[in-house]
């Protein structure tokens, strides 16, 4: 149960840690306030590049290709395991799942997955590409 618990807990912290570090030039105007400005602007600029330099990573981390869920697995290859008619079992990420599609294939055959309908993938032959 540590296993499910941990990961949204980090998940939790780096977002408020994230939003913390982008509110840093807001939060550092009120240096301005207490010190005089030749103290406090070196200050705030470093503030500025601190979150300037954070966002820049967010935003590229924002724009990387999914890497789970349905996204990930529409284009990726399987492996055939059984299959009988226009259906079967082929397993993707060592995970087994139903399979449908034109043709038939073989046991041990690699498929490309063309899709997803609920828990059923369609599949369709690598040569077909």
């Amino acid at each position: 149960m540590e296993s499910t618990v941990q990961p949204r807990l980090c998940n939790e912290a780096a977002m408020i840690w994230m939003a913390v570090i982008m509110s840093l030039p807001l939060l550092g105007v009120e240096l301005f306030f207490f010190y005089p400005w030749q103290l406090a602007l070196p200050v705030y600029l470093i503030l500025v590049a601190v979150s300037a330099f954070f966002d820049v990573l967010m935003m590229r981390s924002m724009r990387l290709p999914v890497r789970t869920g349905r996204e990930e697995m529409v284009g990726s290859t399987a492996a055939v395991l059984n299959w009988k008619g226009d259906s079967g079992q082929v397993m993707w990420n060592g995970e087994i799942w139903q399979a449908r599609g034109k043709g038939s294939f073989r046991d041990g055959q690699t498929v490309k997955i063309d899709g997803l309908s609920r828990l059923t993938v369609h599949v369709k032959s690598v040569t077909d590409l």
